[in-house]
Protein backbone atom coordinates (compact mmCIF):
# COMPACT_ATOMS: atom_id res chain seq x y z
CA UNK A 1 0.00 0.00 0.00
CA UNK A 2 2.90 2.33 0.46
CA UNK A 3 4.67 1.74 -2.33
CA UNK A 4 1.49 2.49 -4.58
CA UNK A 5 1.43 6.13 -2.80
CA UNK A 6 5.05 7.16 -2.80
CA UNK A 7 5.03 6.00 -7.20
CA UNK A 8 3.52 9.33 -7.92
CA UNK A 9 5.33 11.21 -5.26
CA UNK A 10 8.74 10.72 -7.06
CA UNK A 11 7.29 10.79 -10.59
CA UNK A 12 6.55 14.54 -9.67
CA UNK A 13 10.09 15.15 -8.21
CA UNK A 14 11.56 13.57 -11.22
CA UNK A 15 9.71 15.68 -13.40
CA UNK A 16 10.83 18.39 -11.44
CA UNK A 17 14.33 17.61 -11.95
CA UNK A 18 13.99 17.26 -15.58
CA UNK A 19 12.58 20.79 -16.07
CA UNK A 20 14.73 22.30 -13.57
CA UNK A 21 18.05 20.96 -15.83
CA UNK A 22 16.57 22.01 -19.01
CA UNK A 23 16.00 25.87 -17.82
CA UNK A 24 19.64 25.41 -16.04
CA UNK A 25 20.72 24.85 -20.16
CA UNK A 26 18.75 27.49 -21.77
CA UNK A 27 19.70 30.17 -19.14
CA UNK A 28 23.38 28.86 -19.77
CA UNK A 29 22.64 29.42 -23.84
CA UNK A 30 21.36 32.72 -23.09
CA UNK A 31 24.26 33.88 -21.38
CA UNK A 32 26.41 32.85 -23.92
CA UNK A 33 24.95 34.43 -26.80
CA UNK A 34 24.92 37.98 -24.82
CA UNK A 35 28.49 37.62 -24.09
CA UNK A 36 29.60 36.61 -27.77
CA UNK A 37 27.07 38.98 -29.05
CA UNK A 38 28.97 42.09 -26.88
CA UNK A 39 32.62 41.12 -27.76
CA UNK A 40 33.22 39.87 -30.97
CA UNK A 41 31.00 42.80 -33.62
CA UNK A 42 30.84 41.60 -36.94
CA UNK A 43 32.78 42.00 -39.41
CA UNK A 44 30.61 44.74 -41.11
CA UNK A 45 30.32 47.27 -37.68
CA UNK A 46 34.18 46.98 -37.23
CA UNK A 47 35.48 47.86 -40.91
CA UNK A 48 32.68 50.62 -41.87
CA UNK A 49 32.47 53.14 -38.57
CA UNK A 50 29.07 54.92 -38.61
CA UNK A 51 29.61 58.43 -40.42
CA UNK A 52 28.18 60.24 -36.74
CA UNK A 53 30.92 58.60 -34.87
CA UNK A 54 33.58 60.33 -33.70
CA UNK A 55 36.82 59.13 -32.23
CA UNK A 56 39.60 61.48 -30.08
CA UNK A 57 43.65 60.73 -31.44
CA UNK A 58 46.08 60.58 -28.40
CA UNK A 59 49.57 61.84 -28.77
CA UNK A 60 50.61 58.53 -29.46
CA UNK A 61 48.19 58.50 -32.44
CA UNK A 62 49.48 60.91 -34.79
CA UNK A 63 50.13 60.00 -37.66
CA UNK A 64 53.86 59.25 -39.15
CA UNK A 65 53.94 59.77 -42.60
CA UNK A 66 56.52 61.72 -44.67
CA UNK A 67 56.76 65.54 -43.87
CA UNK A 68 55.48 67.78 -46.96
CA UNK A 69 58.50 69.52 -48.07
CA UNK A 70 56.29 72.84 -49.58
CA UNK A 71 56.97 75.88 -47.46
CA UNK A 72 53.62 77.14 -45.39
CA UNK A 73 53.12 80.49 -44.57
CA UNK A 74 51.66 81.87 -41.50
CA UNK A 75 48.17 82.63 -41.23
CA UNK A 76 46.65 85.61 -42.09
CA UNK A 77 43.60 87.56 -40.79
CA UNK A 78 41.11 85.97 -42.82
CA UNK A 79 42.80 82.61 -42.14
CA UNK A 80 44.29 82.28 -45.18
CA UNK A 81 47.84 81.49 -45.71
CA UNK A 82 49.85 84.24 -45.87
CA UNK A 83 52.19 84.48 -49.35
CA UNK A 84 55.34 83.45 -49.23
CA UNK A 85 57.64 86.51 -48.41
CA UNK A 86 59.83 87.30 -51.64
CA UNK A 87 61.75 90.03 -49.76
CA UNK A 88 65.98 90.20 -49.51
CA UNK A 89 67.69 87.21 -48.33
CA UNK A 90 68.61 86.35 -44.43
CA UNK A 91 71.23 88.18 -43.58
CA UNK A 92 71.01 91.57 -46.33
CA UNK A 93 69.24 94.69 -45.71
CA UNK A 94 67.12 96.84 -48.19
CA UNK A 95 68.86 100.26 -48.89
CA UNK A 96 67.00 102.96 -47.17
CA UNK A 97 64.90 104.87 -49.12
CA UNK A 98 66.39 108.20 -50.62
CA UNK A 99 64.89 111.58 -48.64
CA UNK A 100 63.42 114.04 -50.85
CA UNK A 101 64.45 117.53 -51.08
CA UNK A 102 62.39 120.06 -49.71
CA UNK A 103 64.54 123.02 -48.81
CA UNK A 104 67.97 124.75 -50.31
CA UNK A 105 70.42 122.66 -50.67
CA UNK A 106 73.03 122.32 -48.30
CA UNK A 107 76.15 124.83 -48.68
CA UNK A 108 73.67 126.94 -50.52
CA UNK A 109 75.20 130.97 -50.58
CA UNK A 110 73.76 134.23 -51.04
CA UNK A 111 74.87 134.45 -55.05
CA UNK A 112 73.12 130.86 -56.37
CA UNK A 113 69.60 129.92 -57.03
CA UNK A 114 68.01 127.59 -54.67
CA UNK A 115 64.34 125.85 -53.94
CA UNK A 116 62.18 126.75 -51.10
CA UNK A 117 60.33 124.16 -48.82
CA UNK A 118 57.66 124.34 -51.84
CA UNK A 119 60.32 123.01 -54.37
CA UNK A 120 60.12 126.95 -55.94
CA UNK A 121 63.14 128.05 -57.83
CA UNK A 122 64.48 131.28 -55.91
CA UNK A 123 66.37 132.94 -58.42
CA UNK A 124 70.18 134.00 -56.97
CA UNK A 125 69.48 137.71 -55.78
CA UNK A 126 70.08 140.88 -57.85
CA UNK A 127 71.19 144.73 -56.81
CA UNK A 128 68.30 146.55 -56.33
CA UNK A 129 69.02 148.49 -59.77
CA UNK A 130 68.69 145.65 -61.76
CA UNK A 131 66.15 143.68 -63.72
CA UNK A 132 65.13 140.39 -63.08
CA UNK A 133 63.46 137.89 -65.65
CA UNK A 134 60.94 135.59 -64.02
CA UNK A 135 59.34 134.22 -67.16
CA UNK A 136 59.85 134.57 -70.51
CA UNK A 137 59.28 138.35 -72.05
CA UNK A 138 58.04 138.98 -68.30
CA UNK A 139 60.79 141.11 -66.17
CA UNK A 140 60.40 142.32 -62.92
CA UNK A 141 62.32 145.85 -60.87
CA UNK A 142 62.11 147.43 -57.97
CA UNK A 143 62.30 150.87 -59.22
CA UNK A 144 61.60 152.94 -55.93
CA UNK A 145 63.03 152.28 -52.50
CA UNK A 146 61.53 155.28 -49.51
CA UNK A 147 61.66 155.42 -46.03
CA UNK A 148 59.04 156.07 -44.31
CA UNK A 149 57.50 156.15 -40.76
CA UNK A 150 55.40 153.10 -40.97
CA UNK A 151 51.70 153.08 -39.66
CA UNK A 152 49.94 150.00 -37.43
CA UNK A 153 46.19 149.83 -38.08
CA UNK A 154 45.09 146.41 -37.93
CA UNK A 155 46.04 143.55 -35.25
CA UNK A 156 49.88 142.29 -36.05
CA UNK A 157 51.03 145.50 -37.05
CA UNK A 158 53.96 147.25 -35.63
CA UNK A 159 54.46 150.53 -36.55
CA UNK A 160 58.03 152.25 -36.93
CA UNK A 161 60.27 153.17 -39.34
CA UNK A 162 60.11 151.13 -42.20
CA UNK A 163 61.04 151.06 -45.84
CA UNK A 164 58.35 151.47 -49.04
CA UNK A 165 59.18 149.35 -52.42
CA UNK A 166 57.75 150.12 -55.82
CA UNK A 167 57.92 147.52 -57.79
CA UNK A 168 56.76 147.24 -61.82
CA UNK A 169 56.22 144.13 -63.78
CA UNK A 170 56.53 144.66 -66.99
CA UNK A 171 54.39 142.09 -69.29
CA UNK A 172 56.40 141.32 -72.61
CA UNK A 173 53.84 138.91 -73.87
CA UNK A 174 50.77 138.84 -76.65
CA UNK A 175 48.39 137.94 -73.83
CA UNK A 176 47.16 139.56 -70.45
CA UNK A 177 49.05 138.50 -67.43
CA UNK A 178 47.15 137.83 -64.13
CA UNK A 179 48.94 139.48 -61.34
CA UNK A 180 45.93 139.03 -58.38
CA UNK A 181 48.64 136.30 -56.77
CA UNK A 182 51.74 138.50 -56.62
CA UNK A 183 53.38 138.42 -53.45
CA UNK A 184 56.24 140.20 -51.74
CA UNK A 185 58.06 139.43 -48.54
CA UNK A 186 61.09 141.37 -46.91
CA UNK A 187 63.76 140.21 -44.91
CA UNK A 188 66.87 141.87 -43.29
CA UNK A 189 69.82 140.66 -41.40
CA UNK A 190 71.81 137.69 -41.31
CA UNK A 191 69.61 136.13 -40.14
CA UNK A 192 66.74 136.18 -42.24
CA UNK A 193 64.26 137.88 -40.07
CA UNK A 194 61.29 138.15 -41.69
CA UNK A 195 59.72 142.10 -41.96
CA UNK A 196 56.26 142.81 -40.54
CA UNK A 197 54.00 143.54 -43.61
CA UNK A 198 52.18 147.27 -42.97
CA UNK A 199 49.11 148.88 -45.15
CA UNK A 200 50.33 152.43 -44.62
CA UNK A 201 51.54 154.82 -46.09
CA UNK A 202 50.59 154.29 -49.01
CA UNK A 203 51.07 150.37 -49.50
CA UNK A 204 48.72 149.61 -52.73
CA UNK A 205 48.26 146.34 -54.60
CA UNK A 206 49.22 145.12 -58.31
CA UNK A 207 45.89 145.64 -59.98
CA UNK A 208 44.82 142.68 -61.33
CA UNK A 209 46.44 142.08 -64.34
CA UNK A 210 48.63 143.72 -66.91
CA UNK A 211 47.50 143.78 -70.56
CA UNK A 212 49.84 142.44 -73.65
CA UNK A 213 52.68 144.92 -73.92
CA UNK A 214 51.38 146.99 -70.37
CA UNK A 215 53.48 147.43 -67.38
CA UNK A 216 52.15 147.57 -63.88
CA UNK A 217 53.18 148.60 -60.23
CA UNK A 218 52.37 147.56 -56.64
CA UNK A 219 53.70 149.41 -53.58
CA UNK A 220 54.70 146.71 -50.05
CA UNK A 221 55.29 148.90 -47.01
CA UNK A 222 57.65 146.53 -44.28
CA UNK A 223 58.64 147.38 -40.65
CA UNK A 224 62.73 146.98 -41.16
CA UNK A 225 64.47 148.71 -37.82
CA UNK A 226 67.08 151.57 -39.27
CA UNK A 227 70.04 149.12 -37.65
CA UNK A 228 69.14 146.42 -39.71
CA UNK A 229 69.04 147.97 -43.08
CA UNK A 230 72.90 146.98 -44.18
CA UNK A 231 71.04 143.52 -45.00
CA UNK A 232 67.78 143.88 -46.47
CA UNK A 233 66.17 141.29 -48.96
CA UNK A 234 63.31 141.61 -50.95
CA UNK A 235 61.34 138.54 -52.60
CA UNK A 236 58.25 139.05 -55.68
CA UNK A 237 56.57 135.98 -56.30
CA UNK A 238 54.48 136.46 -59.31
CA UNK A 239 52.44 133.02 -58.94
CA UNK A 240 52.78 129.04 -59.53
CA UNK A 241 55.32 128.86 -63.00
CA UNK A 242 57.39 131.39 -62.54
CA UNK A 243 60.61 131.76 -60.18
CA UNK A 244 60.64 133.95 -57.19
CA UNK A 245 62.65 136.78 -57.70
CA UNK A 246 65.15 138.19 -55.26
CA UNK A 247 66.61 141.57 -54.58
CA UNK A 248 69.45 142.20 -51.72
CA UNK A 249 71.25 144.94 -50.41
CA UNK A 250 71.88 147.66 -48.58
CA UNK A 251 69.68 150.14 -47.81
CA UNK A 252 70.91 153.94 -46.46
Amino acid sequence: MSDQQSAPGWGRRRWAVVVGALAAVVTALVVVFALTGRTAPDDGAAADPSPGATTSASPDDAPTGEASSEPTGSAGPDGDDAPADDGPESGTKAPPPEKATTGPAEGAVDDEATVDADGRVVQAPIEYDEVSAPLDDVSVAAVKIEKVEGQANLPGEIGGPSLRFTVEVDNGTDEAMDLRTVVANAFYGPDRTPAVVLLKPGAKPFPQEAGAGDSARGVFVFNVPVDERGDVRLEVDLGVGAEIVAFEGAIS
